[in-house]
């Protein structure tokens, strides 16, 4: 793989080049504009001399100023942005700033300063293509000339505006650039997004030479391991199901046999003292029997896509049918059954019709195996916390053997249930009283389904 520039570097030319282009936009823009101002120049200066010309005239009407109140009138001239005000009775100098300025620094009279001064516009080379005759409040109409120089100020001005422009400039391409580089670590953040949810098709893009390509590179071979790791396994699992489903089956014939032995031997055997043992030796290939059913069946809860297919329900008929087909099941096997403090109400849940037998079975087949026929078997059930909650009790029978079972089938009954949005828990759960010998004590399983709104 070549080698690729960091990110910082890209950044930096990223910066340099909006600086070039920024500044060569600012540098046009100032030509053109100063070339705008010189053509119109002279257009621009008319018609600000014409708009001084018209704010004297409103001040000397405003302050009743006559033709010879220098005073006022170089008050008014004061702090403008013209260069000179020049004022001539026809041919005679009246007033001039510079006149002015200049007397007043001299401390000489104004009025003997403009006797000696004689002077037309002509002979002060006063070239202006616009003067205007001003009446003052003495009845006398002076033409007044503005000397006016606005070059240096449009300049500055032209100035500071193309220094905007390229700054804006400057701004919009390197943000144009820089989004470029968002976009792509957005698209990464979305395609991220889909790998958490463990959507493996989605490849990761690759896209420039930086750190975040050597990131996208690092996530996309990432996914391509994840994603075969899955399939190895998903492959392996299918082998393991495929062996234990095999041995599962293999295991029914030599139990058939065997358990037809079993009944031979139960009709020839003419020694009693033999009864008890061949009764024992039935019970175990019985127990070998669902011990090998309840594995199989563990394999097609945890792979069958078909146990998925949950939908929403009344609890009155789904769940309550099982409980009564269970109810009447139990009686014909010989046991008391106490139904207390059950309800369905008008709530739903969600459940499985298939996962539903196949817990509603391994259950009563765990009572028939395990519970004292003399003591009652209890179904409850109640609402909880936003979940249906159905209880089964039942006291262990004392000629239960010792011996620890697998709980495979406890164990397939808490996966269908996490498969219908629900739990379960019994005694010898995390939640419920964890003992070891059972025998002569109460036993319990619940079932938990949550109310679907």
């Amino acid at each position: 793989m070549k080698s690729r520039s960091t990110l910082s570097k890209q950044i930096n030319n990223i910066i340099f080049k909006s600086l070039y282009y920024a500044a060569l936009i600012g540098i046009l823009v100032y030509i053109l504009l100063l070339e705008v101002h010189n053509f119109n120049y002279e257009a621009i200066a008319t018609y600000y001399e014409e708009e001084c010309a018209n704010d004297l005239q409103s001040y000397v009407k405003s302050k009743n100023v006559i033709s010879t109140d220098n005073k006022k009138i170089s008050e008014w001239s004061h702090n403008k942005s013209f260069i000179e005000l020049i004022i001539f009775d026809e041919n005679k100098l009246v007033y001039s700033d510079g006149v002015e300025s200049q007397s007043t620094r001299e401390k000489h009279s104004k009025k003997d300063i403009y006797k000696e001064i004689q002077s037309t516009p002509k002979e002060m080379n006063i070239i202006s293509s616009y003067n205007r005759l001003i009446k003052f409040s003495d009845g006398k109409a002076l033409r007044v000339y503005f000397l006016t120089d606005y070059y240096f100020e449009l300049k500055n001005f032209t100035l500071i505006f193309s220094a905007a422009v390229g700054v804006i400039c400057y701004t919009l391409i390197f943000m144009k650039k820089f989004k470029d580089e968002i976009n792509y670590i957005n698209i990464l953040s979305d395609e991220v997004a889909l790998f958490e949810k463990n959507e493996l098709d989605n490849d990761f893009t690759i896209r420039g030479e930086n750190e975040i390509t050597n990131l996208a590179h690092t996530l996309s071979s990432m996914r391509t391991t994840i994603s075969e790791k899955e399939k190895r396994e998903i492959d392996l699992n299918k082998e393991q199901e495929k062996l234990v489903t095999g041995m599962t089956h293999d295991l029914r014939t030599p139990m058939t046999g065997l358990s037809n032995y079993i009944e031979v031997l139960k009709q020839k055997n003419t020694n009693k003292d033999l009864d008890d043992i061949i009764e024992r030796i039935s019970d175990k290939v019985a127990d070998i029997g669902m011990l090998s059913e309840q594995l199989f069946e563990y394999f097609i809860v945890k792979n069958d896509s078909a146990m998925q297919d949950v939908y929403t329900d009344l609890i009155e008929t789904s769940v309550g049918e099982y409980v009564s087909e269970m109810y009447i099941d139990l009686l014909r096997s010989g046991f008391n059954v106490v139904i207390e403090n059950f309800e369905f109400g008008e709530q739903c849940v969600k459940v499985s019709h298939v996962l539903l037998n196949r817990i509603m079975a391994n259950i009563l087949s765990n009572i028939n195996k395990y519970a004292a026929k003399d003591e009652p078997i209890v179904i409850e059930s109640n609402f909880n916390d936003c979940e249906y909650r159905l209880y089964f009790r039942n006291k262990v029978s004392n000629e239960v053997l010792k011996i620890k079972g697998t709980k495979v089938g406890v164990e397939n009954i808490k996966t269908m249930m996490k498969y219908m949005d629900g739990y379960c828990i019994d005694t010898n759960s995390e939640h419920g009283n964890k003992c070891d010998d059972m025998v002569g004590k109460e036993y319990f399983i619940m079932l938990a389904f949550k109310i679907q709104c």
